[in-house]
């Protein structure tokens, strides 16, 4: 853990979640495009455009808090998600393990970057009193299941915006690598119904 994280780590601990969210996710899509930055042509980026979905997402992120759904339950929360995939005009497929959605951007062909989040929540019950606590008795999400969902719907909406701004960049063997690696280790595991 590098100082950056454990600063985002302090950060958060003081923060409430919606705000962490709200105040960090132009931050956090920064950090990933500085990171790679070989899959994004730079002068078409704007990290600030994140900001105007803020509200979105803390609409989402709250409809998530307040109706927590223990894990190969969350039938509301994919449906929430697909809905808001669907308004975006993001191909997905679902189910997968029940409640679980793939979404895709793009032509299908590689390179291809995955990202994914949990939705689930824990059987726990919140104590914290706030307009946005759960409204389910025994179950909350106190793990940042729903901050994770909601940045990765940000993710999802920035990303198809800009799709057609994505490079492509030369990893075969990055993939083929990574491929190998997984198949001998036997790491893949894939859920039926």
């Amino acid at each position: 853990m590098d100082t950056e994280d454990v600063n985002i780590a302090i950060e958060v601990s003081r923060k409430s979640k919606k705000a962490f969210v709200a105040a960090n996710l132009q931050q956090w899509l920064t950090n990933i495009f500085q990171k790679f930055p070989a899959m994004v042509n730079r002068k078409h980026f704007q990290p600030q455009g994140a900001m105007k979905d803020r509200y979105w997402l803390v609409s989402i992120r709250r409809k998530i808090h307040e109706n927590p759904e223990l894990r190969f339950e969350e039938y509301n929360i994919s449906a929430l998600i697909r809905r808001e995939l669907d308004k975006l005009g993001v191909s997905y497929t679902h189910p997968l393990a029940k409640t679980g959605i793939v979404a895709e951007i793009g032509n299908g062909s590689g390179p291809v970057v995955a990202t994914r989040a949990d939705m689930y929540a824990l059987p726990l019950q919140e104590l914290v009193e706030w307009e946005h606590k759960s409204k389910i008795d025994g179950k909350m999400h106190g793990c940042g299941h729903d901050a994770h969902t909601t940045m990765l719907l940000g993710a999802t909406k920035l990303l198809n915006e800009r799709k057609h701004k994505l490079k492509v960049i030369e990893m075969q063997a990055a993939v083929n690598d990574a491929t190998r690696i997984l198949t001998e280790e036997k790491k893949i595991t894939f859920f039926q119904q």
